[in-house]
């Protein structure tokens, strides 16, 4: 996966390189869809921390993901999809800049 081409993105206003067997594209998507979970978080009212939300982000995507499992429908695309989440961010863009 090393000669795979890096894609900037930004989620919860930080930038991170990641990389990953997907295009660029579908990178984004994914990079979307993780903002768009943790802002909805934050949007609740409660003044909470960038790491606190991003586990509720996580908590949230993996529940779905396991009722996906749990009704026998496209859990083993959204598996690869959460498979594909954790390539995506290497050593070098969480020491770049994530969390708190």
């Amino acid at each position: 996966m090393a000669s795979d081409p890096q894609v900037k993105v930004s989620i919860f206003g930080n930038e991170y390189r990641v990389r990953g067997d997907a295009d660029a594209e579908q990178i984004q998507r994914i990079a979307d869809y993780v903002d768009a979970t943790m802002s909805a978080i934050a949007a609740g009212g409660r003044h909470v921390s960038t790491t606190r939300i991003a586990i509720l982000a996580a908590f949230n995507i993996a529940a779905e993901l396991h009722r996906e499992r749990e009704q026998g429908g496209r859990g083993s695309k959204a598996e690869a999809k959460a498979a594909e989440l954790l390539r995506l961010f290497d050593d070098d863009a969480l020491a770049a800049g994530g969390g708190d």
